[in-house]
């Protein structure tokens, strides 16, 4: 005759909640400035903008007349090497 099996005892089973639902609030991070402090701070992007171009011309203006200069001391090299 067989032996009898006793049944397995259930385990305890750990029970997740549903997560909560999202919301569409407004992200915590929204900075609110004034309009005026807004107009200043696109002033001043502009003007360090234009500031910058105007010294790339600048540098490029020089860098022009350095290239010039020296490649007049060139000529003028070869040409006293010749006398």
């Amino acid at each position: 005759m067989p032996e009898p099996v006793a049944e397995p005892v259930p385990a305890p089973v750990a029970v997740l909640e549903a997560p909560a639902p999202l919301t569409s609030s407004p992200p915590a991070a929204v900075l609110a400035m004034p309009r005026g402090v807004f107009l200043l701070l696109v002033a001043v992007v502009v003007l360090s903008l234009l500031a910058s171009g105007l010294l790339w011309q600048k540098l490029s203006a020089i860098q022009e007349q350095l290239a010039r200069q020296s490649a007049d001391a060139g000529a003028v090299a070869v040409e006293a090497r010749g006398m």
